[in-house]
């Protein structure tokens, strides 16, 4: 995706959270207290999106079998140190649907629990891995019919 389609990316994201009108908490594990993020926070690319496209990320790879891919480079002026470049794989309106999806699994009564996203993230990715892993045909694990290996079946018999 082009720097066009990240902007359009986190400006659906803000309109859906803006429109979703939840609150969206960060525990501050140093002070011990919660901070009400801002739609524009949780959707900055130099913010909060890096961390809510993982976890979208790992919530398509569950759905489809195959994550989107991101590129987050280390960025020392963005909030968690790095910052989205390039998403690929998949369609913007995918990527801000799976993002919805992941901000609403870590949702409460409260509102949105943004910390709990990385969480979420390895869950999940651990789910679809485990799901889309390679098996055997499941055809090879049944045993042949007994009878004759010429034997058919024709019509109206039985």
């Amino acid at each position: 995706m082009s720097q066009a389609d990240i902007r359009m990316v986190a400006l659906g994201l803000r309109a859906a959270l803006i429109d979703d009108a939840r609150p969206i908490m960060m525990r501050d594990d140093a002070g011990g207290g919660t901070t009400r993020l801002s739609p524009g926070m949780i959707a900055a690319p130099d913010g909060l999106l890096p961390m809510v496209l993982r976890a979208g990320s790992a919530i398509w790879h569950l759905a489809t079998g195959h994550p989107y891919r991101l590129r987050l480079v280390s960025d020392e002026a963005a909030l968690l140190g790095q910052r989205v470049e390039a998403i690929a794989g998949t369609s913007p309106l995918m990527v801000v649907l799976s993002a919805i999806e992941a901000l609403d699994q870590v949702s409460g009564p409260d509102g949105i629990a943004a910390h709990n996203l990385p969480r979420l993230e390895a869950r999940i990715r651990a789910e679809a891995e485990s799901y889309w892993r390679p098996r055997a045909n499941a055809l090879d694990a049944v045993p042949p019919m007994p009878g004759p290996a010429s034997a058919t079946l024709s019509p109206g018999a039985g």
